[in-house]
């Protein structure tokens, strides 16, 4: 059973050796109460450690990367995923300098038009539930 003590208590009778019968109960308390402390910092602390990060996957669908501007282009990253929780948001980049596409449903096919010839470097990058994120490699897209 827990019981709550006044620290000044516990200290004034520690040293007469009073609080519950010896100074040995009241060094079995405060050795408890460390143990449950340690146990919450290195939970935390482990848990932080040991987080992995998402890993990010992009192919593409439709489409040839090398054919006349404008180009339509159909990409998946539905293989994207997180080997210790869930994935909670993406955002890709198509290279282009259009907007950045941003989303949570990894299972949607991403549509894109690249509207004037050049090269281009196409990637996305996905956040898991922990906050941590990692980019896809780059897929070049040159239209002609």
């Amino acid at each position: 059973m827990w019981q709550l003590i006044p620290v000044a208590l516990v200290q004034q009778s520690f040293e007469e050796g009073e609080l519950m019968g010896t100074k040995a109960t009241i060094r079995r308390y405060l050795a408890l109460g460390m143990l449950v402390i340690l146990s919450f910092v290195l939970t935390s602390c482990l848990s932080t450690m040991f987080d992995q990060a998402p890993v990010a996957k992009i192919t593409i669908t439709a489409g040839n990367p090398y054919g006349s501007a404008p180009l339509e282009m159909t990409f998946d990253i539905s293989g994207s995923f997180d080997p210790d929780g869930e994935i909670v948001s993406f955002t890709f980049n198509f290279g282009d300098g259009s907007t950045l596409l941003e989303g949570v449903d990894l299972s949607q096919p991403i549509l894109h038009t690249y509207q004037q010839p050049g090269t281009f470097f196409a990637r996305v990058e996905i956040t898991d539930d922990k906050g941590k994120s990692s980019m896809s490699p780059q897929l070049m897209i040159s239209p002609r």
